[in-house]
């Protein structure tokens, strides 16, 4: 089983093994090594995150990283305990979040219960944090395709949001 993050907009990543990849990069497996997803802005103040796509394995986590301080919100599924009542919400500290190695199965109840009406409810009473309409909400919900689930998330500096995806993929 791994985690596969897709981000919306390329910028730069920079994992700790050295490797610079703009659009995929892949952690190895069994390794201690996270994942690092560089947080910047444009010239307008707009987040970008880099790589486009990083893949990682269970027990190994993904750090987050920004010269400025940031907010992570996940919608529909904490990336933590891979429940829809787990931590969603992330502030960073001195410009980092760390998400921790998440090794439980999805399970398919887990994606209905995301996907719920009392879910639905709850996403559209936060729809500001999450930089969504109500409109685009279905689209946002977690869904299971084939091997992986895809939970999207927004990246907010200073009040402008990014909403780029997070996919775990399963073995």
């Amino acid at each position: 089983m791994k985690i596969k993050f897709a981000l919306g907009f390329a910028a730069i990543l920079v994992l700790l093994t050295g490797c610079t990849c703009p659009r995929v990069c892949m952690v190895p497996p069994n390794t201690d090594e996270p994942a690092l997803v560089r947080i910047t802005t444009d010239d307008t103040g707009m987040p970008r995150a880099t790589p486009r796509e990083v893949v990682v394995y269970p027990n190994q986590e993904v750090i987050f990283m920004s010269t400025e301080e940031f907010s992570l919100h996940f919608i529909g599924l904490s990336p933590v305990t891979l429940t829809r009542r787990g931590v969603k919400d992330f502030e960073s500290s001195n410009g980092e979040v760390i998400i921790p190695a998440a090794d439980p199965e999805i399970s398919d109840d887990e994606i209905a219960d995301a996907r719920s009406d009392e879910s639905i409810k709850e996403i559209l009473a936060n729809k500001d944090l999450y930089g969504i309409t109500e409109d685009t909400v279905e689209a946002k919900l977690p869904v299971r395709q084939q091997n992986s689930v895809t939970i999207n998330y927004t990246v907010e500096i200073n009040g402008k949001i990014l909403d780029p995806r997070f996919k775990r993929i399963d073995n």
